[in-house]
């Protein structure tokens, strides 16, 4: 696995790019309990589960606080906006074979929001898959 850290100026645009790239995928959201008792069940911790990817957004600030805000969910019934309140940073993880597997936006609070890719795949054979489907 390979993790690759985003440059806070790179943000909108990185976004931009990896909304396209994965727009209806199968993705499963993990936000941070704010329970005070945590368990240790990955359930506590799901937010949406096997919905399709929406994108994501940054609104940068410069007096004010940031804000990232991911979407997930095709339908009104099970869409879900999370909106990341001060995000101080934002990684990428990628399967050795340089597939996106999970991008994580940790927040001001030290508290992490983790959207899973859970069949990730090379941008070329999503592609692939897409023009094939098509013709």
């Amino acid at each position: 696995m390979q993790t690759r850290i985003i440059p806070r100026d790179e943000w909108v645009e990185f976004f931009e790019s990896f909304s396209r790239e994965h727009e209806g995928s199968l993705v499963t959201l993990e936000v941070p309990s704010h329970q005070k008792v945590v368990t240790a069940r990955l359930a506590d911790y799901v937010e949406a589960e096997h919905l399709a990817f929406g994108g994501v957004t940054a609104e940068l600030n410069v007096d004010g606080e940031d804000r990232i805000e991911v979407m997930v969910g095709e339908k009104a019934a099970d869409h879900v906006t999370h909106n990341v309140a001060a995000p101080t940073e934002v990684s990428l993880d990628r399967t050795d074979d340089g597939a996106d597997m999970a991008l994580r936006i940790k927040a001001s609070d030290e508290t992490v929001t983790v959207l899973r890719i859970l069949s990730p795949m090379l941008p070329e054979m999503v592609d692939g898959i897409v023009a094939e489907s098509r013709v």
